[in-house]
Formats: C-alpha cells, sequence, structure tokens
C-alpha cells in the first residue's frame, strides 16, 4: 500500500528530477519500490510510509545516506535529508516490469533467454546495495558473471544467489583502488569468459546514471 501523502498511485511509475550537485536519482519509483532501470528486476530502495529508504552505499562501504534514509516523499516532492527538494514527474510505462522482489529457493530457477543470456558480465562492488541488485538482475537474465568486492563473506554470499538463479558466476575478492588486483580481475574474467568481457559495469557508475 501507498502511503496517499506521497501523491504517488499504484501501477505508475515516477522519475525524480535532478538539481544541482544532488544525487542523481536515476531510477524510478513503482508500486512503493525504487529501480534503476526496467530491466533490472531488483528493487535497490522502497517507501516506509513517507520515507525514501536507499539501500546503497559510497566508495567507503558505507551508506550514502546515514540510515539509509534518503529523505521523505510529500504531494510528489521529495525532501532529502540534507534539505534539497527534488519532484517527482510521472512517467509512461512502456513496457511493464515485473516488481516482484529477488526471491531465492534450493532449486535453480528458469533463466531468461533474452539479449544478455551467455553474455559474460563483470560487476565491480558486487556485495552490497546497487551492485548486488545488479549482479541479481543480470544474473535472472541468464547472463554469466564475474563478480567483484572487497569484503570477500558478502561476495560469496552474493555468488551463491546469482547460481542459484541456474546462472554460471565466479567471485574474485578485489580492491578497486588497487591496480594489480584489477589487472587481476581482468584476467580472470577473460579467462572465464574464454576470451571475451561483454560487459563491464561498476556500482560507482550505476550511482552516477550509467545503467
Amino acid at each position: 500500500m501507498i502511503d496517499p501523502d506521497t501523491g504517488m498511485k499504484i501501477g505508475e511509475r515516477y522519475s525524480v528530477e535532478k538539481i544541482g550537485d544532488t544525487h542523481p536519482f536515476t531510477g524510478f519509483f513503482l508500486d512503493g519500490k525504487y529501480f534503476l532501470a526496467p530491466e533490472l528486476l531488483s528493487a535497490v530502495g522502497w517507501l516506509e510510509g513517507q520515507k525514501f529508504i536507499y539501500d546503497d552505499l559510497d566508495s567507503t562501504g558505507k551508506p550514502l545516506f546515514p540510515g539509509r534514509l534518503a529523505g521523505t516523499i510529500s504531494d510528489l516532492t521529495l525532501t532529502l535529508v540534507s534539505g534539497e527538494t527534488l519532484k517527482l514527474a510521472a512517467v509512461e510505462m512502456d513496457p511493464p516490469i515485473p516488481t516482484e522482489p529477488f526471491v531465492t529457493s534450493n532449486e535453480p530457477k528458469g533463466l531468461d533467454i533474452g539479449p544478455l543470456s551467455g553474455k559474460l558480465v563483470v560487476i565491480t562492488e558486487a556485495s552490497s546495495g546497487i551492485g548486488r541488485a545488479t549482479a541479481k538482475a543480470f544474473a535472472c537474465k541468464g547472463a554469466r558473471l564475474v563478480l567483484a568486492a572487497r569484503d570477500e563473506e558478502a561476495l560469496y554470499e552474493v555468488l551463491d544467489k546469482c547460481t542459484e538463479c541456474g546462472t554460471d558466476a565466479v567471485a574474485v575478492t578485489t580492491d578497486v583502488t588497487i591496480s594489480p588486483q584489477m589487472i587481476n580481475l581482468a584476467e580472470r574474467a577473460a579467462e572465464f569468459g574464454h576470451g571475451r568481457i561483454d560487459i563491464w559495469k561498476s556500482a560507482i557508475q550505476l550511482a552516477e546514471g550509467e545503467c
């Protein structure tokens, strides 16, 4: 149920305007959840009443917003915790997307046979936040994944979730600020992809809107 005070309606998609140096919310709201793009099925944010909870981390591994509370929404206006106000606008939904969260079980899921099926995708900062959601989304689309992050334990948890979809994936513990580790990641990815890397995604890039 969407709080009516937010101004949003069930079944409608809402974008967030970008002003100055405010954090770029390049995705959209739909039915009380916040998605990065139509093809990414996992929500990275959600509404709790009028509160907008945004589950993403900065480059140091800390939440972008204290307590993951980005702000509150009232009458199609997002007021960030820093005080800035951003307008929400309804946008056309074409095509509609499923809004169910990523669900895991002990049984492999059927993979989506589409343009991403079999593609070799490298995702850095994949252990949490947007990187984690992106990894799950690509896994559901049948992509073969090379997942990288500094937090080895959290990274392997994401790996397990992705392979439960039935896709192939490997994890490479990597600090993106250390060049030799990035070279090792590229070499491991090329080996896993038999010399081919189709897509390389950085969670930091995704947060800046390159999704």
